[in-house]
């Protein structure tokens, strides 16, 4: 791999090697720091930060004992920097750029602490480290060979078990470093934003990020902790976040780093959808000769296609099969249409008291629904492709073979005592919309939709 000189310096391209001319790269990590790739693995004298890798806090010099923190460099100052001075092979000493007379020390077997030394014993010497996937250093007392390690979320202790690679304990034991003028304008402030689209049961949550400044180094998921307002709704775990119930809560994220905090609201919706079967007979009030169709309601986080409609997540669709002429100014139609049955109950004050029946879906028998639609979305025959059927022929896609009805009915009247044999069929329905309602139908040559303000 390898940058080439001939196209104005602007892409790369695979080529037999010939020189080193273009074969140097520099990788950066997620947080935009280099990653160490040499063999040397030293770190050079300079001032720098610290940052545990599991807690996200800063090593501290909390008034002479060292211990782990979080918050605004400009509020912590030098008690956050700390000097590094190479005194043998990756071997240290870490004074406090707040007084570098104070240096990291080895108390005992199990503590750590700052003290002026008298001389430069090993216990007042480091091995610092990279460690084998670049998260950071392990920082080891020669002494001692413990290492330190922050155990609590502000407390610090000397360890021998560094555990297992990805484990809690390990990396306790391992300390993001950059220096000080590296951090400088890279730290995130409190401007950062969170947003999160809704999900479905079972989802994992594709919250996202938006650091300010946006080269914020520390400010990945992993580096926030998650609070929910309801764990019923969402599990969480580190920086996963699983939907496992319907709901709304709200999640808190806070910066372990800095102590900043934002939260955000995410709806949980079932994953499913209701289809419903609805009749009203032909001696029913205001209406001439009874009707029968489906409603589908979208309970998922997502929009999806019926036909030619776009049925939004939480709304509801009704489909019909139509024959007679709409009200004057709308052109007529001998079809499939989408919500005239919302259209004629709302303003045309039609379909008092209707039973009806729902079913459970998934998207899969929507998608059956779907297809149907588009290949038989015109025609009307009173016999033979009437309301009845086609609301039939729907309900019948969706369901299990004992729930099914009969496909020889051709009469609302007899699909309204087929509703009324399941016990979960209700009545007394009122079907009404006070928000403006979208209807029409597809011609085979245009989408044709009308729109009607109740108000």
């Amino acid at each position: 791999l390898m940058l080439s000189e001939d196209i104005s310096m602007e892409y790369v391209e695979l080529r037999t090697y010939e020189d080193e001319l273009y074969q140097e790269w520099t990788i950066y990590d997620d947080d935009g720091l280099i990653v160490n790739t040499s063999d040397n693995t030293s770190i050079a004298n300079d001032i720098y930060y610290f940052n545990n890798l599991h807690h996200g806090k800063y090593l501290h010099n909390a008034n002479g004992t060292p211990n782990a923190t979080s918050g605004f460099i400009s509020n912590l100052g030098d008690t956050i920097r700390w000097k590094i001075t190479r005194v043998g092979n990756n071997t240290y000493i870490i004074q406090s750029a707040d007084d570098l007379t104070k240096y990291l020390c080895s108390v005992d077997s199990l503590y750590v602490g700052l003290s002026t030394p008298s001389t430069l014993t090993n216990e007042y010497l480091w091995e610092i480290s990279f460690t084998g996937n670049n998260d950071g250093m392990l920082i080891k007392n020669v002494a001692t060979s413990k290492y330190l390690r922050q155990y609590t979320a502000s407390s610090l202790t000397s360890g021998s078990n560094l555990g297992t690679l990805g484990t809690q304990v390990y990396k306790e034991c391992v300390w993001r470093t950059v220096s000080q003028s590296d951090y400088a304008g890279k730290e995130l402030t409190s401007s950062f934003s969170i947003s999160c689209s809704n999900v479905d049961v079972g989802d994992t949550l594709n919250y996202i990020i938006t650091k300010n400044p946006t080269n914020a180094i520390w400010a990945n998921k992993s580096d926030f902790t998650y609070t929910s307002t309801d764990n019923s709704v969402v599990s969480v775990q580190g920086s996963t976040i699983t939907a496992i119930s319907a709901g709304t809560v709200t999640i808190t994220a806070t910066h372990k780093v800095t102590g900043f905090s934002k939260s955000f609201s995410v709806t949980v919706f079932p994953g499913t959808f209701d289809v419903h079967i609805s009749a009203i007979g032909q001696a029913a009030e205001n209406t001439a000769f009874g009707h029968g169709w489906i409603e589908i309601t979208n309970n998922t986080a997502c929009d999806c296609t019926i036909g030619w409609y776009e049925l939004e997540s939480g709304s509801t669709i009704t489909l019909g099969r139509w024959g007679s002429d709409i009200d004057d100014g709308y052109e007529g139609f001998g079809g499939i249409w989408y919500n005239r049955e919302l259209y004629e109950s709302t303003i045309n004050d039609r379909y008092h008291n209707y039973v009806s029946v729902f079913e459970t879906i998934n998207i899969d028998s929507v998608n059956q629904i779907h297809s149907l639609v588009t290949s038989e979305y015109d025609g009307y025959d009173w016999a033979f492709n009437n309301c009845i059927h086609f609301a039939v022929e729907v309900w019948n896609l969706c369901v299990d073979d004992n729930k099914e009805i009969s496909s020889s009915l051709t009469a609302p009247d007899q699909l309204v005592n087929a509703i009324k044999n399941f016990d979960s069929h209700t009545t007394d329905n009122v079907l009404t919309s006070s928000e403006t309602i979208y209807f029409g139908y597809f011609n085979g040559e245009d989408d044709v939709i009308y729109s009607v303000n109740p108000s």
